[in-house]
């Protein structure tokens, strides 16, 4: 049974896209609502693109670059902080930091699109 669970773990944290779509499908079931299941798989679907990105920059370079990605987030959330505060004149910690996780999400499934291009390029290339 564990191994199983594993399993789906590894499929979901190679493919994230995957993810996104089990997690909007039963959030789609049981809250009935469209926004609520597409926020919530949004949210799942930034974890596991982060974790992806690690596995996929592990993989390519075979480095554990985890503190380059908790830098981004910091940075991200940082920057979207500044912003916040000067159209605002006020920070609202939860906007800021919900804005942060969506702003992580289009940023990771960019950098996992990239990186599987350029891994996949990369390995044929070592190939010839």
């Amino acid at each position: 049974m564990s191994s199983f669970i594993s399993g789906v773990a590894a499929i979901f944290t190679l493919a994230p896209f995957l993810g996104y779509l089990a997690a909007f499908i039963i959030m789609k079931q049981l809250s009935g609502n469209h926004r609520k299941a597409v926020n919530a798989a949004v949210n799942i679907t930034t974890f596991l693109l982060i974790i992806s990105v690690h596995f996929i920059i592990l993989a390519i370079w075979d480095k554990a670059l985890v503190w380059v990605l908790l830098l981004i987030l910091l940075i991200g959330t940082g920057i979207l902080s500044i912003i916040h505060w000067k159209v605002k004149e006020e920070i609202v910690f939860r906007k800021v930091i919900k804005g942060g996780w969506r702003l992580s999400f289009l940023l990771f499934s960019t950098a996992y699109i990239v990186l599987l291009f350029y891994g996949i390029a990369s390995r044929i290339a070592q190939t010839f």
